[in-house]
């Protein structure tokens, strides 16, 4: 399952929690600005980095990334149908790549830390948003679409 916390002694599991969240958001606005493959094979690396420094079987993010076939596939489909070949290859990869960061912040996060470090971040914009309110939802939301595609999965 790829929205369950799995306690290993770990640098990623010792590393700070907002330092994990606003590196995961880096990395998800950088994957949407990769349009080469030197780009591509770099970030590749950091994830396979992380992913080695994190202590948890890779056979776990491999699942993780099985689970989505179908939204592969019908990524692939829309590419092929609108003729982007040529984003293809990078279009999958993104959302390879995002499952597995995700995958590891919650896999390295327990959810008391999660929810600490979105208040915190959040706080920042606490003019425009209530922190508390804001980052107990979108934990719940992402704790409800996991459970739900792993409820999916399983059927």
């Amino acid at each position: 399952m790829f929205n369950t916390y799995i306690n290993v002694n770990s640098l990623v599991h010792k590393l700070n929690p907002i330092f994990k969240l606003i590196g995961i958001l880096i990395m998800l606005v950088i994957t949407f600005f990769i349009n080469n493959y030197m780009e591509l094979l770099l970030l590749t690396l950091y994830l396979v980095a992380v992913i080695l420094y994190s202590n948890i079987s890779i056979r776990k993010y491999l699942k993780s990334i099985i689970n989505i076939k179908e939204i592969l596939l019908l990524i692939l489909i829309i590419d092929l149908a609108f003729l982007k070949f040529n984003y293809l290859a990078f279009d999958i990869y993104r959302i390879i790549f995002i499952v597995t960061i995700i995958c590891i912040y919650l896999n390295t996060t327990r959810n008391s830390e999660i929810l600490f470090s979105l208040q915190k971040v959040l706080n920042k914009f606490r003019r425009y948003i209530p922190a508390s309110e804001a980052s107990l939802l979108i934990l719940l939301i992402l704790k409800f679409i996991l459970f739900y595609v792993n409820r999916f999965i399983r059927k």
